[in-house]
């Protein structure tokens, strides 16, 4: 977090790794940034706050998850009032964050976070029987043509066919006992990126996809050359 990003804030930056699993999927992107703030109090670690009548914490969540789905590691971003042992911090947030949110790491002199350009997801869809034949090759075809495009929800709140070939750095598709599992990795920049969830509408109207269930996890972020980035 550079100081324009967290205000000029003068602190102990770090930046923590959080797993979110199971039914917290469910918290929401600011819930999850209160559970977060609420777990580092009760252990009793220091975060430093804005100045002025409306306080606030420095706390922020690299790139928003999408409600519903589970993370390896989601990075949140700090700024503490003193110094601590960041390898101190996961054993002791650990201690009393909910289940399914547990702190992997925790570290100083973290990339910034509008490096990141593309994310990795691990996508599994359940499917009726009637629906696996040759489904692979289909969506295959379809999410990696050069004219593969999704409908995106304008700010007008309108729909509006949108280019998102150049979006999509790879897609992956094998077969599963009960259905298929996806692995596509796909921007998620600072200036827009591209949700699992338009591949499957796509899917479904282009194609018939209908998958009796789907769990969508973001396992990794990468920069601009495809490495990784935490």
């Amino acid at each position: 977090m550079s100081e324009q990003e967290n205000g000029g804030a003068a602190g102990y930056k770090l930046r923590l790794v959080v797993a979110k699993e199971g039914r917290s999927a469910y918290i929401s992107h600011l819930d999850m940034m209160r559970t977060l703030t609420r777990a580092l109090a009760r252990a009793g670690v220091p975060l430093k706050h804005s100045e002025g009548f409306h306080q606030r914490a420095y706390l922020s969540l690299v790139r928003p998850l999408s409600l519903g789905y589970e993370s390896d590691g989601e990075l949140c971003d700090i700024v503490l009032a003193q110094k601590c042992a960041p390898e101190t911090l996961p054993e002791r947030l650990n201690r009393v964050l909910p289940e399914g949110i547990r702190v992997k790491a925790a570290f100083e002199n973290a990339i910034n976070g509008r490096e990141i350009i593309w994310a990795r997801y691990e996508i599994f869809a359940e499917l009726p029987e009637a629906c696996g034949d040759g489904m692979e090759k289909k969506l295959a075809a379809l999410w990696l043509a050069p004219d593969f495009s999704v409908m995106k929800r304008t700010k007008k709140g309108t729909y509006q066919e949108t280019a998102a070939a150049e979006q999509i750095r790879s897609v992956e598709i094998e077969g599963a006992a009960s259905g298929l599992k996806i692995a596509a990795v796909l921007k998620d920049a600072p200036d827009g990126g591209l949700n699992p969830s338009y591949l499957l509408a796509a899917a479904q109207e282009k194609l018939g996809f209908e998958p009796l269930l789907v769990r969508c996890r973001r396992t990794g972020f990468f920069n601009a050359a495809g490495e990784p980035v935490a």
